[in-house]
């Protein structure tokens, strides 16, 4: 099926896909009252207004003034305070890369642990995932996923489903695997809430 076009931004193409994946991101209940074409071209306007806001951001180097730095500083802190405070983190690596300047994922858990977190799992992406608690650290392999559509919802997916399965068992092995095991399903679906069939049935 045709990717349409539907408009374009500073080069940058807007598709039906892009609507699509917008419309399943709200929610049952709110994308029921944008699904009719009045509603997905509302949802194409906004699409075209975000990319506006960042291209207007990248141009006059939003990263560079005070507030942004300021805001940034204070996302930090909220962050490292939170963690203080907290068993068990499970972090995306390009997050961490891209707030604290972390060079590699064992840096990331680090910094974490010597913040007083227990247990530190760490995703990157098709990467290893990074496990580590006290001198245990171990990593776990990431299997190829064929036919991904939308990486929208990967780590909130792998978040539940290893908490789930470590509530239940105990198991780390067995909750990293498993919440491998359902990123890699969500991500080949569109949009980021699938069945929960789709997801019984993968792992």
């Amino acid at each position: 099926m045709e990717n349409k076009v539907l408009a374009k931004v500073n080069g940058k193409d807007i598709t039906q896909f892009d609507v699509d994946q917008f419309l399943s991101s709200l929610g049952p209940e709110r994308s029921a009252q944008f699904n009719n074409d009045e509603g997905k071209k509302k949802l194409l306007e906004e699409l075209i207004n975000q990319n506006l806001y960042l291209v207007d951001a990248i141009d006059s180097k939003i990263e560079e003034t005070a507030e942004f730095q300021n805001e940034m500083a204070r996302m930090k802190d909220v962050i490292t305070r939170t963690a203080a405070i907290s068993g068990l983190v499970l972090p995306s690596f390009e997050d961490e890369q891209v707030t604290f300047n972390d060079k590699t994922p064992m840096e990331t858990a680090q910094r974490y642990q010597a913040l007083g977190v227990k247990q530190i799992v760490v995703k990157n992406a098709e990467s290893d995932t990074l496990f580590v608690e006290g001198e245990r650290i171990e990593y776990f392999p990431v299997k190829h996923a064929d036919g991904v559509i939308d990486t929208t919802a990967a780590g909130d997916s792998f978040n539940g489903a290893y908490f789930a399965e470590y509530m239940n068992s105990g198991d780390i092995s067995k909750s990293i695997t498993l919440a491998q095991k359902c990123a890699a399903t969500v991500i080949c679906e569109k949009g980021a809430l699938i069945p929960f069939e789709t997801v019984q049935a993968s792992i």
